[in-house]
């Protein structure tokens, strides 16, 4: 027995769970044991132990893991819009370091997360997708030096100190970025034209493919918004893919089993409240947009912009009220709190409106706004994720932090200007018969009477 080549096996299986080693290890050292007296080897050749550190990984790669990746992908993409949201981005070059660290940093490990899902698929082989891996560190690096270098020939640029070699090389740092993506990025395509027979024609399809999708990804992930949506569309999917521990169904004698539609009444109720939000919110738009034509003493555009979005945002609780009560039935506890917190976005922005410009507490209520947005947003998912409550939670709150961080403040700042629409349409679906009436009534019987 070759003592050396079997310890060389034993610290390549550690690639595998502790698990998969219990149940597998010996079989798998004793088969390659054998693989390798058969072969004449010595010790474990290149592409053996690169194939067993790929399937290893596989072996890793559960969605519960891809679930904790993608949630700390999400987590350091954040960091340089939080950084932003403070006003210190741009304080100090070892915060710039950080923030542009963090940001690459998340975008590297969102790639891993999305491609350890692509690897679930089978679409592309273990030992492929471990070469993607690996080729996607230096090309995240690159790209982390390429924004840093040009932020400082920017920086150099405007002091009109002269470039120094670190910031004129933005455009070498930005090529060899795009080179190592196409290759992190050729397993992926190679496979989408395994279908053709002839080689070469299937490199230069993958090749290009490979360039052009390298070039989006890196465009998109410019900004913490590409990696934050990656981060959290790979954060969703793995937790979908979690098994949910089954659970008895509790029984409540008291409550009923189903919750009942609304009423004629209620819905009636529920019409009219919406009009009434939509003819309010109309009127703030018509007033922020042209308020300050109206003839009333010094009111210019701006003025009546804020004044317009301040009663608009305060407008749209009716409609956030109304929209709840009629999407109780369907979607359950989750759409009163999230209801709740879309309010509290709603009346920060007001509040953020009715104060001076250039009050600092105005920009923290926005913030806190958009916070609250994406609050109200991660809620809304709870009855798409699985039932275990830690992963929902860990679930809603990374969903929650996507949506604050790309569109919370801008969609909730906007909330004047679509509220009306909202409104309007709840108006009409609300006024309209429900379909299972109308059902009812085509197939009750006619009296001959």
């Amino acid at each position: 027995m070759n003592t050396l080549r079997r310890s060389r096996y034993q610290r390549l299986l550690r690639w595998y769970p502790a698990a998969w080693r219990r149940a597998n290890g010996q079989l798998m050292l004793d088969t390659l044991e054998q693989a390798a007296d058969a072969h004449e080897r010595a010790l474990p050749s290149l592409s053996e132990a690169w194939s067993i550190r790929a399937h290893g990984l596989v072996e890793r790669a559960t969605p519960a893991t891809i679930a904790v990746i993608a949630g700390l992908a999400l987590a350091l993409s954040a960091v340089p819009m939080v950084a932003l949201w403070a006003g210190g981005f741009n304080s100090s070059p070892w915060l710039l370091a950080l923030t542009l660290g963090a940001q690459y940093s998340g975008a590297l490990v969102a790639s891993i997360a999305a491609g350890a899902l692509l690897l679930r698929t089978s679409l592309i082989l273990a030992e492929h997708a471990l070469y993607a891996a690996t080729a996607a560190v230096p090309a995240w690096t690159f790209g982390a030096l390429m924004a840093a270098s040009w932020s400082v020939g920017f920086d150099e640029a405007d002091a009109g100190t002269g470039m120094s070699w670190f910031g004129s090389a933005t455009l070498l740092f930005a090529c060899l970025a795009w080179f190592f993506g196409i290759l992190a990025l050729l397993p992926l395509t190679l496979a989408a034209f395994r279908h053709l027979s002839t080689h070469s024609v299937r490199w230069a399809l993958g090749i290009t493919l490979g360039a052009i999708g390298a070039l989006a990804v890196g465009i998109m992930c410019l900004l913490p918004a590409g990696s934050i949506l990656i981060s959290a569309a790979a954060l969703l999917v793995a937790g979908r893919l979690i098994p949910s521990t089954p659970r008895a169904p509790r029984s409540h004698p008291s409550r009923p089993e189903t919750r009942r539609p609304l009423s004629p009444r209620h819905r009636r109720q529920l019409a009219v409240a919406a009009a009434a939000s939509a003819i309010i919110g109309l009127g703030c738009v018509a007033f922020a947009l042209s308020g300050s034509l109206w003839g009333i003493n010094t009111l210019d555009a701006t003025e009546a912009m804020r004044i317009g979005i301040l009663a608009g945002s305060l407008a749209s609780t009716i409609t956030v009220a109304a929209s709840a009560v009629a999407l109780f039935a369907r979607v359950g506890p989750p759409v009163v709190a999230a209801a709740a917190a879309l309010t509290a976005a709603l009346v920060m922005v007001a509040l953020s409106y009715s104060l001076r410009d250039g009050d600092p507490n105005g920009w923290m209520l926005l913030v806190l706004s958009g916070i609250a947005t994406g609050v109200a947003g991660g809620l809304l998912f709870t009855p798409l994720l699985p039932a275990r409550w830690w992963l929902r939670a860990l679930l809603v709150a990374g969903i929650g932090a996507a949506i604050a961080a790309t569109v919370g403040i801008l969609g909730i700042t906007m909330a004047t200007f679509i509220s009306p629409v909202v409104a309007i349409v709840l108006a009409v679906m609300m006024a309209r018969r429900p379909r299972s009436t109308r059902a009812t009534h085509e197939l009750a019987p006619v009296n001959a009477g």
